[in-house]
C-alpha cells in the first residue's frame, strides 16, 4: 500500500512537471494562456504521459519525440483557431453593444429625455458625471447574463463599477429622481470609461456620429 501511494504521488508529480514544461513550450511559441486554457492543456499532457508509456511498451509504432510533436501541433492548432474571451471582456463587450444600439440616449443627459421615452430604457445616462445607471435587471439584460454577482465582479475587475461613497456598496442608493424613473431605491453605476477608445472617440457626444459613420460604411460596402 505504501509503495502504491508513493507511485501514485510520483505519477501526479510527473504529470504536474510535464504540464509546466508543456506550458513553457507554448509560451516560447508565443502563446500566453489564460487559466481555462491552461486547464485544457492538462488533457493533452495526459495524452503525452499515456502515449509515452505506450511507446516504451512498443504498443504504438512511434517515438516519444514524434508523439510529443504531434500533440504540440494539436495544441497550437486549437489555440490558433479557438478564440478565448475572458468573462469580464464578454460582459464589457455586451454592455458596449447595448450602448451602440441606443446612441441617441448618449447625446444628452437622461433628464433631458421626454418623460414618456424614459419608460423601458436600457439604462440612464448622467452626462455631467459621465456614467451609466442600471437597475439589476437592466444590467443583466444589457450584459446578456443571468448572474448579477458575476457581472458585478467582472465590472470590478475592469475598474468600471462605481461604488457608493462611504458604504462602498456595489449598488449605491439612488436619488428620488432616479427612484421614480427606475422604480427601485438602488442601482448599479458604470463608468463611461467603458466606451473609451471603442468608437474611436471617448467623448460621449461623438458616439452617435461614430455609429452613423459605421453604418454608412456598411451600407456603401454592401
Amino acid at each position: 500500500l505504501a509503495q502504491y501511494s508513493v507511485g501514485t504521488v510520483a505519477q501526479i508529480w510527473i504529470g504536474a512537471d510535464k504540464h509546466l514544461d508543456f506550458l513553457n513550450k507554448l509560451k516560447e511559441a508565443g502563446h500566453i494562456l489564460a487559466p481555462p486554457q491552461m486547464r485544457a492543456m492538462r488533457r493533452l499532457v495526459l495524452a503525452i504521459i499515456v502515449g509515452e508509456a505506450a511507446c516504451k511498451l512498443n504498443i504504438v509504432p512511434f517515438t516519444e519525440d514524434q508523439l510529443e510533436r504531434a500533440i504540440m501541433a494539436v495544441a497550437l492548432a486549437w489555440l490558433q483557431t479557438k478564440k478565448f474571451v475572458p468573462f469580464e471582456i464578454k460582459v464589457a463587450e455586451a454592455l458596449r453593444d447595448t450602448c451602440m444600439r441606443h446612441p441617441n440616449l448618449l447625446d444628452k443627459d437622461f433628464t433631458a429625455q421626454a418623460g414618456s421615452t424614459r419608460e423601458g430604457l436600457p439604462f440612464l445616462y448622467q452626462k455631467e458625471k459621465h456614467r451609466l445607471v442600471f437597475t439589476e435587471q437592466q444590467l443583466l439584460n444589457a450584459s446578456s447574463q443571468n448572474n448579477i454577482r458575476a457581472v458585478v465582479n467582472a465590472l470590478k475587475k475592469l475598474n468600471l463599477l462605481i461604488l457608493s461613497e462611504g458604504e462602498r456598496r456595489n449598488a449605491p442608493k439612488l436619488s428620488k429622481e432616479y427612484q421614480a424613473i427606475l422604480g427601485c431605491s438602488r442601482g448599479y453605476i458604470v463608468s463611461m470609461a467603458l466606451l473609451d477608445g471603442y468608437l474611436g472617440d471617448s467623448t460621449p457626444g461623438a458616439i452617435r456620429t461614430s455609429v452613423q459613420l459605421r453604418l454608412q460604411k456598411r451600407t456603401s460596402s454592401n
